[in-house]
């Protein structure tokens, strides 16, 4: 996985992803986490060589991409748990 947290956004603290097994991973300021699966591989380089992209714009398109699916994980700030990857 690389990680993007370089960029200033309103929504998106990190991005980690991979553009072999087309996952990435999404990590909001409210602290929820989304894992993305079939992501194009060409939106993940995408994002990795184009500094100018927003993380927030970048993860509210691809979530519409045919095909892409998500799901919450990581930590549930309200129930103090750990998600299921």
């Amino acid at each position: 996985m690389y990680y993007v947290e370089d960029r200033t956004s309103t929504c998106v603290e990190t991005i980690a992803a991979c553009p072999i097994k087309r996952v990435a991973i999404v990590r909001y300021h409210n602290g929820r986490e989304y894992t993305y699966s079939n992501v194009p591989a060409l939106a993940i380089i995408n994002l990795f060589l184009n500094s100018s992209i927003s993380l927030g714009f970048w993860a509210n398109k691809v979530k519409r991409f045919k095909g892409v699916t998500y799901k919450e994980t990581g930590f549930n700030l309200y129930s103090k748990a750990l998600l299921g990857v």
